[in-house]
């Protein structure tokens, strides 16, 4: 996921959004939406081969130890 952008003020300076607080989760919606979109369009159209959870977990622990030896 990319860091989502400042907005910006005046000068370049960021600026500061305010958000109603009527609607304070109207944000935080928006993005599981797009979480959920994401989520679905990957298993509508798998890009890898297919693991079960313990090959995953074996896989990332894997991939820490080499890290922890680097």
């Amino acid at each position: 996921m990319s860091r989502p952008r400042s907005p910006t003020g005046e000068h370049g300076k960021s600026a500061a959004v305010p958000i109603p607080t009527s609607e304070p989760e109207e944000p935080q919606r928006l993005r599981d939406e797009a979480d959920i979109a994401e989520a679905q369009a990957r298993e509508a159209a798998p890009s890898g081969a297919a693991m079960s959870h313990d090959e995953f977990m074996a896989q990332l622990e894997e991939e820490d130890r080499q890290e922890a030896a680097s």
